[in-house]
């Protein structure tokens, strides 16, 4: 995506980061001609997060990977996989004079990525064993790889990528997975607390 461009839009309470995937069931008519547009070009277009929360109107440009399944009545069961995130600077309502679903000038958002330290991969690994759960990791695993490994909710996503920085995007990641490592201990605790009683 060049820095600044019109792209056909899917507003849905979803937001994706760089490689994370989702499924996906068209049904309304607008995203059925929205399906049937974009397989017939780029297999791209973008999910905009619509929920108050996302007070800097980010979205992420998503790429069909796979139509799983296609109904008679032309709704459809899709994979999409997010290759880069961007800004929404203008909501348009109809793509272009015969679209049914909506489109957006956008604006590309930097996201440099960052290979993990060795201390936020333990804590990572820490967190795994807790859950009684084997992890292996590649030599290189980058901030963005491991964060699609965590649990995160769309409002944590956002917290994720406001972070600017190497430093503030490990420090970020460490927190959340200490409070998860927090999370996993108190339930660990009520089990055996009931159970023992």
């Amino acid at each position: 995506m060049s820095n600044f461009q019109k792209i056909r839009l899917f507003p849905l309470r979803l937001f994706l980061l760089p490689g994370e995937s989702a499924d996906l069931h068209i049904y309304e008519e607008r995203y059925k001609q929205l399906l049937e547009d974009i397989m017939a070009g780029d297999r791209m277009f973008g999910i905009v997060l619509a929920s108050p929360i996302n007070t800097r109107n980010l979205g992420s440009l998503v790429e069909i990977i796979d139509i799983t399944k296609r109904y008679p009545n032309g709704e459809a069961d899709i994979i999409v996989k997010c290759t880069e995130l961007f800004y929404l600077k203008k909501f348009i309502s109809s793509y272009d004079t015969d679209s049914l679903y909506p489109g957006g000038l956008v604006e590309e958002l930097l996201f440099d990525d960052y290979l993990c330290p060795t201390s936020l991969i333990d804590a990572f690994q820490d967190y795994k064993k807790l859950r009684d759960e084997d992890y292996s990791y590649p030599d290189a695993l980058t901030l963005h790889q491991l964060a699609l490994k965590l649990p995160m909710s769309e409002a944590e996503k956002l917290e994720y990528v406001r972070c600017k920085n190497y430093d503030s995007r490990t420090l970020y990641l460490k927190s959340f997975i200490q409070y998860l490592k927090l999370i996993e201990v108190q339930e660990k605790n009520t089990f055996y607390s009931i159970y023992l009683n």
